[in-house]
């Protein structure tokens, strides 16, 4: 590829090294957006397959005496974590007992009407769905649903100050390159 303006080699020298700084640069922020993406991703489904276990640790009491309070109680731990969307506990016949619901939530969401134990992750929500058992008998479900919203502003912002690194530290690199071509 020609330049249609001729570069002496002090240029020439200069551009190549920027630009090789630019590509190395891009691969090693895109690298860290992608394995900070893959980790903050699997320590929210661990967080959230923790805080369903606990739910469903202690929520088979309120189940079989139906102590609704007690299970609103349960719930209402989850409202201090920005990623729970929805937390449910439905009885045997999945009728739902108790419920929290975040204040954000998209307008037109409707709770399940149907449970099977799964656990679903889309890139937008996490859908977890597991069994209540008290000795060999199913006594209720717990239903988990997470917004990942927070996950996508931070990885934004993440790749935003990447962007800025970029241009800063090819800035410095021109500067640098500039002050050390008088010596070649």
């Amino acid at each position: 590829m020609r330049l249609p303006i001729p570069l002496t080699i002090q240029r020439k020298l200069t551009l190549i090294m920027l630009a090789t700084c630019a590509v190395a640069l891009i691969v090693a922020v895109t690298t860290l957006v992608v394995f900070d993406s893959i980790n903050e991703r699997q320590q929210i489904l661990n967080r959230f397959e923790a805080q369903a276990s606990f739910i469903v640790a202690n929520s088979a009491p309120a189940l079989v005496f139906n102590q609704h309070d007690l299970a609103f109680d349960l719930l209402d731990s989850l409202k201090n974590d920005p990623y729970i969307a929805v937390g449910c506990i439905y009885n045997s016949e999945t009728n739902l007992v108790a419920h929290h619901v975040a204040t954000d939530l998209p307008s037109g969401y409707t709770l399940p009407s149907t449970l099977k134990p799964n656990r679903d992750d889309t890139f937008g929500f996490i859908e977890i769905v597991q069994p209540i058992v008290l000795g060999p008998e199913t006594v209720g479900y717990i239903y988990l649903l997470g917004d990942l919203t927070p996950l996508k502003q931070r990885l934004r912002t993440l790749a935003g100050v990447g962007i800025l690194v970029i241009f800063f530290a090819i800035g410095v690199a021109a500067l640098v390159s500039y002050y050390l071509q008088r010596y070649i």
